[in-house]
């Protein structure tokens, strides 16, 4: 049986959306604005790309998230990723995930966000103040 190797992907940041880096070697990594109204369509690539990846993914994947604005639609986008994860780690146990999120050591609403997120999916987060 052959093992398919996934590609990394970048997908630039615009006014509304993030920096994406999803590279194969382990890295899930979203920077900057999540205030798309309507972040599907953005989070379709994502998805897809983490489905392909988790079928061989690296011993230890990581997944940073340095946000500085996200609303409402970006938020259940990021429940919506993050419970996929977690449905596929449950599935495969030798698969070992680390999330950090990086907030403003001014901006407690990000930290705010990350701990609300970390607790809605049940998934521990490393939370790193940046100054």
């Amino acid at each position: 049986m052959t093992k398919t190797v996934i590609t990394s992907l970048e997908i630039q940041s615009t006014n509304a959306t993030p920096e994406v880096i999803l590279d194969s070697k382990g890295i899930i990594r979203l920077r900057g604005r999540l205030i798309a109204e309507d972040p599907i369509e953005f989070f379709s690539k994502i998805r897809s790309w983490v489905r392909e990846y988790f079928n061989n993914p690296v011993k230890l994947t990581h997944i940073e998230f340095n946000l500085e604005f996200i609303n409402s639609a970006g938020i259940k986008a990021l429940i919506d990723l993050l419970l996929e994860i977690k449905e596929i780690n449950k599935k495969d146990k030798g698969i070992r995930i680390k999330i950090n999120w990086y907030y403003d050591e001014f901006d407690e609403d990000s930290l705010d966000n990350g701990t609300a997120l970390s607790s809605t999916v049940e998934i521990p987060f490393s939370f790193i103040k940046l100054n």
